[in-house]
C-alpha cells in the first residue's frame, strides 16, 4: 500500500532488466510521463514482474540542484520545496488513473487492475467508505507503514478533487 500512495523508493538505485526497461517506455508512450518515475518504474514491475530489495546502500551521497539540503552552509543549506495549493489531485492519484489507461489500453491481464479501479472510483467518496474499501481489500494484512500511508493519503483528506 506504501508505495501507491507516496514515492516510497529511490530510483537513483534502481536497477531494471532490459524488458522491464521496455515496458516502462511503451507505458510512457500510451500514459504520458509520470511525475514519479521510480515510482512508475516499480509500479510497472509490480504489475508484470517481480521486485527484489536490495538491502545494501548503493549511493552515499547525491547533489544535483533539487536537493533538499545540500553541500551550502548558513541559511541556504535547507531547500524548502513547497507545493501551491490547487484543485488538482493527487499526483499518486494522477499515476493510478495513468497505470490503469495503460493496462487498459495494452489490454494487459493485471491481478491488481480492479483494485486500482476501485481506489480511482472510492476517493470521491467518504472517508467511511474509502477505509471500508481498503479494508475490504486486505489492508489489515499490511505491514504497518503501509497502513499509515493508506490511512493518511488516501482516508483522511476531506476535500476531494473529483
Amino acid at each position: 500500500y506504501s508505495f501507491l500512495f507516496a514515492n516510497s523508493i529511490p530510483g537513483i538505485c534502481m536497477i531494471l532488466n532490459r524488458k522491464l526497461i521496455r515496458l516502462v517506455n511503451e507505458s510512457i508512450e500510451v500514459a504520458g510521463v509520470p511525475s514519479w518515475h521510480d515510482w512508475w518504474a516499480l509500479s510497472v514491475a509490480r504489475e508484470f514482474g517481480l521486485i527484489l530489495k536490495v538491502r545494501e546502500v548503493g549511493v552515499h551521497y547525491r547533489i544535483h540542484q533539487d536537493n533538499y539540503i545540500g553541500i551550502k552552509s548558513g541559511f541556504n543549506s535547507l531547500r524548502i520545496q513547497t507545493q501551491q495549493f490547487t484543485n488538482r489531485e493527487p499526483i499518486w492519484l494522477e499515476q493510478i488513473r495513468m497505470l490503469v489507461s495503460f493496462l487498459e489500453v495494452q489490454n494487459l491481464a493485471s491481478n491488481n487492475l480492479e483494485f486500482l479501479r476501485g481506489l480511482i472510483s472510492y476517493h470521491s467518496l467518504n472517508r467511511f467508505k474509502r477505509f471500508k474499501y481498503l479494508l475490504l481489500n486486505g489492508l489489515i494484512k499490511a505491514d504497518p507503514i503501509d497502513i499509515f500511508y493508506a490511512v493518511v493519503k488516501y482516508v483522511l483528506p476531506s476535500k476531494l478533487v473529483q
